[in-house]
């Protein structure tokens, strides 16, 4: 499209200016007050100025036409908020309605363009460190990573604890995928851009824990009914967080910047399987955008001040600068006082990290750039103009509750 568009709105600024510049001095020197040289030169300027506003608001609006009407390549993905196991029920007071419609939203839009698989990402699963709490790290190889490995139903962990016994009995019917899951292992497990690979743990009978199977019921609730055997329609794998000698607990400067890095880098390594000509994987990363149980009982019914502090300066460094610039915008705001406040330990953080990884560029093997926008490798994209309208992340709610926020974001578009 840009060889077309461009070269057009070029020759019409050329005539405008050619216009301008030599018919408007004929009309106006008639007129009793003739206008100046000086006068002359900025009404050039202005008429300059305006035709090239007015053709960038016309390539604006090429571009935006063309993001309706062609269907990315890379899948979109999520980073959402989890809550507890009050979040399943949309009117509870410990849950929040409005994240609970926008997942529902999520899961219609998921089953919409359904995909061959679901990874996600949970908070409340961190793979097992061999390291002793603040050991020197090895750099010659990455942490350790667990992925769920089993062709039959799912089975999920109730890991919450003094709830009403009816949320014991709540159910969520998937299938998992162990062809799928040894190819993710193989991919975690090779070296890439100089780095090493993550060793990788295969769990045959471990069950989803409640980050997952909470809000995925919320999103799926065919698949949530008592003693009805209604899978969701594609395998569903679970990859945990990976190990760290700091357990992501530590504030310290050199740990937040290693367990952000190693969560980043686990998103780089899963970011291809959004490819709609590859594996063509939905991805969803599940957390707490604030996140501190501490305090959850001894704010009086009042919002923590820096719940919402902290949940704006998150969606800034998730949405404002360019994709390759939001890890060090993270790792720089992790680092701040008020992150240990919004997050006494950094786990239900660190899924935003593993997003932004997913989220690093990705140019599929023998395309161009442009290519990799469009599923129609002739499709027109300029991935300047594009960019910024339809690829960048953008937070779709956000609420806080006592020393909770419920942060969800989309990265890409359909």
């Amino acid at each position: 499209m840009s060889r077309f568009v461009y070269p057009f709105i070029t020759l019409i600024i050329s005539i405008l200016v050619y216009y301008f510049y030599f018919q408007l001095p004929a009309q106006v020197s008639t007129t009793s007050s003739p206008i100046t040289t000086t006068q002359d030169t900025t009404l050039q300027e202005q008429v300059i100025m305006s035709t090239t506003t007015t053709a960038t608001t016309a390539a604006t609006t090429a571009a935006a036409t063309v993001a309706k009407n062609f269907t990315s390549r890379l899948r979109p993905f999520y980073f959402v908020s989890h809550g507890g196991p009050t979040f399943m029920y949309r009117d509870d007071n410990f849950g929040d309605a409005g994240a609970w419609d926008v997942v529902t939203s999520i899961g219609k839009e998921i089953l919409a363009d359904p995909p061959k698989a679901l990874v996600v990402i949970s908070a409340h699963w961190q793979e097992e460190s061999g390291s002793k709490f603040g050991a020197a790290f090895d750099k010659t190889t990455f942490p350790t990573v667990g992925v769920t490995s089993t062709d039959g139903e799912n089975s999920l962990i109730y890991d919450f604890y003094g709830f009403p016994a009816h949320m014991y009995k709540e159910q969520f019917h998937s299938k998992g995928d162990k062809a799928l899951a040894k190819r993710i292992a193989e991919k975690l497990q090779q070296p890439n851009d100089n780095e090493p690979g993550f060793n990788v743990k295969l769990h045959g009978s471990r069950g989803f824990d409640h980050g997952l199977w909470v809000p995925l019921r919320i999103a799926f609730p065919e698949q949530s009914i008592k003693d009805r055997k209604n899978y969701v329609p594609f395998p569903i794998i679970q990859i945990s967080l990976p190990s760290s000698p700091y357990n992501m607990r530590s504030h310290a400067p050199t740990a937040v910047e290693y367990d952000t890095q190693i969560s980043f880098r686990l998103g780089q390594l899963l970011h291809e399987l959004r490819d709609r000509n590859g594996e063509d994987v939905a991805i969803v990363c599940s957390g707490m955008s604030v996140h501190n149980l501490r305090d959850l009982f001894s704010m009086g019914g009042r919002v923590a001040p820096y719940a919402s502090k902290f949940d704006k300066e998150l969606k800034v460094a998730v949405e404002k600068g360019p994709t390759e610039g939001m890890l060090d915008r993270l790792t720089a705001l992790f680092k701040t006082p008020i992150t240990k406040s919004a997050h006494p330990t950094l786990e239900h953080l660190l899924p935003i990290a593993v997003a932004a990884g997913v989220d690093s560029v990705f140019k599929p093997e023998g395309t161009t750039f442009d290519d990799s926008l469009t599923k129609v490798p002739e499709a027109p994209a300029d991935p300047d103009v594009l960019g910024p309208i339809d690829f960048k992340p953008k937070q779709l709610y956000s609420n806080t509750l006592l020393s909770l926020a419920w942060g969800i974001f989309k990265f890409g578009r359909n």
